[in-house]
């Protein structure tokens, strides 16, 4: 049996900076602006009038003849591994003006594995008064505007735009370097496949526009490298990814979908514990606290060589990936197993393993971890988080408990040292949180509540948790003020 690890850090201290740039003059960097969009993936009943709006991201129009743009995968990802069929392009004409709608596009090709996708114009929208002729488009086709991530240097600098959720509902530009390249996918052949940078990202960046100081088009933002103290590392697709997808030199969406049709993928099981075959021990659904989650499921069908993909997601936010080729045969078992790096316990919440074979999914689970309602060895925290100007939840923020006598700025100072966290949470989509380990009673706790987005408040005085305190312990609300 064959067995593939994902790791995932329960405990997250994201150190962010941010600053706009003006490093173009100001009138080319207004012409880049108006090509970048807002893109608003829809269903095709959405043509006719009918339209629900369930997520966003950002795209860049890169063909201003045809209404091309690109953007990556998961902005238009309907959460299945199958892509919205349409979305809703708004545009900014004013960089100081919310995005207005201005036409249709669909999805017209895409490939889950790069986290890239192509849509194409298809209509006006009703009543627009924006038009192609009115952007600029970073023209793939013409003279090239796109720049190679082999021709990228250490330290080069980087513009990113987009619609980020802390922008305020306008187009954002922030400054960020070229901190590295990567490839964490054997099956991706090229070495720069990421480009790693410190510019502060978020998830509405998704599918925006990175350019250098030339305003050459150099890589898709696309997700924040986290899981490590001070960590906020983030993760452009190089730009060199997207050609085979736009001059139409790989098989089409479809062709791939068609291609997994064979492959059968049933039985999904969850276990805290392997037994001495191998297989599934404590399996079930429902599991107190563990330090390990494996995830089983039987196939047949498959091809070694196929891409594939497994996400974690907890409490509706994905915490681990990875991508690889198969190499387990046809038909059989597989086993996937999710832990912390540290080998702690793992945070308690819902999670859900899907695993995807050519970009469509194939299967998924779900599990939950919770504490006991009265653990022995301490007492477990939980409460929501929400934003204190708007009381609407801060899904993703963070609270940590420092040692006893760690004193915040010593903490931050170190760089985030992680032997100092006792415990910690993040929120999930409804601002709710359960910290993991449990907290040793009798003694008082340093407390840092912050966001990816750099917003944080933090307190030395902390929480004293008293000797006969129950546990779960309830902190109610705790409002996060704005960056």
């Amino acid at each position: 049996m064959k067995t593939r690890k994902i790791t995932a850090c329960a405990c997250l201290l994201l150190l962010l900076a941010g600053s706009l740039v003006t490093a173009l003059d100001s009138d080319s960097l207004e012409r880049i602006v108006t090509g970048v969009v807002l893109v608003y993936p829809v269903e095709k009943d959405a043509l006719t009038g009918k339209i629900n709006v369930v997520q966003s991201g950002s795209g860049t129009l890169i063909d201003k003849k045809q209404g091309l743009i690109l953007t990556n995968f998961h902005v238009v990802d309907k959460g299945d591994g199958q892509p919205f069929p349409y979305a809703i392009i708004c545009v900014s004409l004013a960089t100081d003006e919310p995005p207005k709608e201005a036409f249709f596009a669909e999805f017209v090709n895409g490939d889950s594995k790069l986290d890239i996708a192509l849509l194409k114009y298809k209509q006006d929208y009703p009543k627009s008064k924006i038009n192609l002729s009115m952007m600029n488009a970073l023209d793939w086709k013409g003279a090239k505007t796109w720049k190679s991530a082999k021709d990228l240097k250490l330290s080069d600098e980087l513009i990113i735009i987009g619609y980020p959720d802390y922008g305020m509902g306008t187009v954002t530009i922030t400054k960020g370097n070229v901190a590295g390249f990567s490839n964490d996918d054997a099956s991706i052949n090229f070495a720069r496949a990421w480009i790693k940078t410190d510019a502060k990202l978020s998830s509405g960046n998704s599918g925006g526009t990175a350019v250098d100081t030339n305003g050459k088009f150099v890589g898709i933002p696309t997700g924040v490298l986290s899981g490590h103290v001070a960590s906020n590392m983030g993760l452009l697709r190089a730009v060199d990814l997207a050609e085979i997808l736009v001059e139409g030199k790989g098989p089409t969406w479809v062709e791939k979908v068609k291609a997994s049709q064979s492959v059968s993928v049933s039985n999904p099981v969850f276990a805290t514990k392997v037994d001495a075959d191998e297989g599934p021990a404590n399996a079930g659904t429902n599991f107190g606290p563990s330090n390990a989650l494996y995830f089983y499921f039987d196939y047949s069908g498959m091809k070694d060589g196929s891409s594939c993909r497994l996400n974690w997601v907890l409490d509706g936010n994905k915490i681990g990936e990875a991508s690889f080729k198969w190499e387990g045969g046809t038909s059989g078992t597989y086993r996937f197993k999710l832990e912390c790096n540290d080998g702690s316990d793992l945070p308690f919440g819902s999670y859900k393993a899907e695993f995807y074979v050519d970009g469509s999914k194939k299967v998924e689970g779900g599990a939950t971890l919770a504490a006991a309602a009265n653990p022995k060895e301490g007492v477990i925290c939980k409460g929501k988080i929400i934003w204190a100007d708007t009381g609407k939840p801060a899904a993703k923020a963070f609270i940590i408990f420092l040692k006893p006598n760690v004193k915040i700025a010593d903490f931050i100072k170190s760089g985030g040292n992680q032997s100092s966290i006792v415990a910690s949470g993040v929120a999930d989509k409804n601002g709710n949180f359960a910290t993991s380990p449990a907290l040793e009673r009798g003694k008082k706790y340093p407390i840092i509540i912050a966001h990816e987005n750099g917003a944080g408040i933090g307190s030395d005085d902390g929480v004293s948790v008293g000797k006969s305190q129950a546990s779960p312990w309830d902190l109610g609300v705790i409002e996060l003020p704005v960056e």
